[in-house]
This record gives C-alpha cells, sequence and structure tokens, in this order.
C-alpha cells in the first residue's frame, strides 16, 4: 500500500480524520439509537425520508401522549453541530438531547439529518436544511405526506434551533424565511446555542476547509455583518445562548451587535451559563481550529464584550433610542442540565416563548 494513502490532511479533535486518498474516518456521531413509537421514556420518534434524490432525511419527536389526543403543540425543528463534518440526529448524543427537549417542553420536534463535508461542501448543508424546512412547511395547511406533522404540529408556532455549525444553519434559514415564500408560514422564534460564525478580521482554517470556496469575510454565511438580510430575519424572536469559556463566545457577542444594528425590528435574549465551555465540552479539544486554552484566556477578556451581564438585569431598546430591538440579558449559574456533551440550554427558549 502506497504511504501516502495514510497520510491525514484534515484532523478536528477526536471526532474525524480525513485522508490524502479520500478516506473520511468518523469517531462521533455515526451510532443509531432506533426510532420507537413506545419508548420508556415518554417520547415516540419516527423517521422520514425527506429528499431521497439527495439523501435528506429527518427524525421526528412528539410526546407519546399526544398521540391520538387531538392537540397540537409548537413545532421545533432543530439542526445538530458538528462543525459541517459530524453528527446526526439519530446517534445517541442528539436523540437524546430533543428527547429531553420534548419531554420538558411539550413540543413536536423535527430534528434534520443534512449531509456533511468534505464529501458535500459548504452550502450544501445549508441547501439540504432548506429542503427540510420547505418539505415541514408544506404540511401547514393539512397537506404533506407526514401524518404526525399534519395532525399534531402547531404552525402558529414555529421555532428553529441549532447548536454551533446548526446555529449557524438554523440562522441561515431564519434569514432566507424573511425574503423568500415558505408555503405562508411565519417563523415566531430562533434560538442560537453556542453559534458558529466568522471572527471579525479572519478565516478559521475548519471555515475554509468545509467551503474551499469561501469568499472569506465577504462570505455572508460566515460574516454575520456581511450578510444584507439580518434586518429582515424572519421571525420575531432570537434567544443566543453562551458560556463563559466557550472560544466562540465572542462571535456570538458580535452576532448580537450585529443583529441590534441591522435595523431588525424583533426581541433577542442572550443566555450566559458560567464555568462552560463549548456545548459543554470541558475535554480539551480543539473546535474549530482555537483550542480549549484559548478560550480560557479569551473568555477573561470582558473588556471585549459590548453587554455587562448582570443577573436577572434587562436591557430594552430605550438603551439605543435608534434601535426598536428589546433585549433581555441572564446569567445562568448553572447549566440547565449536566448530560452528555450537551447542555440543555434550549429548555430556555422553549419556555421563554412559550409561556409570554
Amino acid at each position: 500500500m502506497d504511504s501516502s494513502s495514510n497520510e491525514i490532511i484534515h484532523q478536528w479533535g477526536s471526532y474525524i480524520r480525513v485522508y490524502k486518498d479520500g478516506r473520511v474516518e468518523r469517531f462521533f456521531g455515526t451510532d443509531k439509537v432506533p426510532s420507537s413509537i413506545n419508548s420508556t421514556d415518554g417520547v415516540s420518534t419516527k423517521d422520514v425520508l425527506i429528499a431521497p434524490e439527495i439523501d435528506v432525511s429527518a427524525r421526528i419527536f412528539i410526546p407519546a401522549s399526544t398521540i391520538n389526543s387531538g392537540h397540537k403543540l409548537p413545532l421545533l425543528i432543530y439542526f445538530h453541530g458538528g462543525g459541517f463534518r459530524v453528527g446526526s440526529p439519530f446517534c445517541a448524543t442528539y436523540h437524546n438531547y430533543v428527547t429531553s427537549l420534548v419531554t420538558a417542553a411539550s413540543v413536536v420536534a423535527v430534528s434534520i439529518d443534512y449531509r456533511l463535508a468534505p464529501e458535500y461542501l459548504v452550502p450544501t448543508c445549508h441547501e439540504d436544511s432548506w429542503v427540510a424546512l420547505k418539505w415541514v412547511a408544506s404540511h401547514s395547511n393539512g397537506e404533506g405526506p407526514e401524518e404526525w406533522i399534519r395532525d399534531y404540529a402547531h404552525f402558529g408556532q414555529v421555532f428553529l434551533a441549532g447548536d454551533s455549525g446548526g446555529a449557524n444553519i438554523a440562522h441561515d434559514l431564519a434569514a432566507r424565511a424573511g425574503i423568500e415564500n415558505l408555503n405562508g408560514v411565519k417563523l415566531t422564534g430562533l434560538c442560537l446555542v453556542h453559534p458558529y460564525f466568522g471572527s471579525k478580521d479572519s478565516v478559521d482554517e475548519s471555515w475554509n476547509f468545509v467551503s474551499p470556496t469561501t469568499s472569506g469575510l465577504d462570505d455572508f454565511r460566515y460574516n454575520p455583518a456581511a450578510d444584507s438580510r439580518m434586518a429582515s430575519l424572519g421571525c420575531t424572536r432570537v434567544l443566543i445562548c453562551l458560556a463563559e469559556k466557550d472560544v466562540l463566545r465572542q462571535r456570538g457577542l458580535f452576532y448580537y451587535e450585529t443583529l441590534r444594528k441591522s435595523g431588525w425590528g424583533g426581541e433577542v435574549e442572550i443566555v450566559e451559563t458560567e464555568g462552560e465551555g463549548h456545548v459543554g465540552d470541558a475535554n480539551g479539544e480543539e473546535f474549530d481550529g482555537v483550542s480549549v486554552e484559548e478560550q480560557h484566556d479569551q473568555s477573561k477578556n470582558n473588556g471585549d464584550t459590548a453587554i455587562e451581564s448582570d443577573e436577572g438585569r434587562s436591557m430594552s431598546g430605550k438603551d439605543n433610542p435608534s434601535n426598536r430591538t428589546t433585549v433581555k440579558v441572564y446569567q445562568r449559574r448553572k447549566p440547565l442540565v449536566n448530560g452528555g456533551t450537551i447542555r440543555l440550554y434550549q429548555l430556555l427558549v422553549i419556555e421563554f416563548h412559550i409561556s409570554s
């Protein structure tokens, strides 16, 4: 065997390894939890094939008590993280995560399985997810092929959410929904958990890998400030979840500042958890080419942040009379749930939107 075939051209922590000969080894997200109608956790799941020609599918989650009840519940459409390279709605991490969301918040959830880089480079994952979102929206008038969505999803309460790279995708779809028709469906909210966007002045090695044709800082999927769609974001509420020791914390704040200055007229809320790293990970792994050591260094530099977060303190549009955005800033001392590598920050978005 040619020794060059074992040459590694890309490795992202302990999650994925790509070889010069084109082989790809993934070490996360390849397991599959079977779907179940009568699960002991009280949530029923089924898998659906949305677009067989591009291999886009999803897992649907509903509270088991909802079946045959005649009740409709808010709809959460979820996009998993994994740096656009790993992850799946069917793996234990995300299956258990979304199951917990459905249990705690009493929602119908559709978790999208999109194609991954490097086999399918960005923006394939965004385009796949848009196809999936339109498929879900096709059920809004009592039509569409999937009875669980037709019978149990309330299309007056539709939320998009995602973590890390999945948050990037969720934003892109919400922005697109603001300028394109989504079968008449209007999004209510968007939840970005530890969102992955670019920095203000450089392009990550990982982004160059998953999107080799990128225009860099002018790439609207990488740089929120380059996204002309921000002012017309297609929802009325946004929740941004940050973590104190996350290397992407400043980028989440940069997204907030960009949204606030864009002229968008909705309401945005920021929640920050102390002592946590990216998506609850404190294993010393690298995320998008930046190490956890750098996370700790950056988290100490609070002078870079435009937000002063006090427990329960609120900021409103009157702090910036030229902007209509209402801002609520909270600092939560502990994660909502300790379990696996994913924290259930998103329970907050469900509680916030549905209770208000």
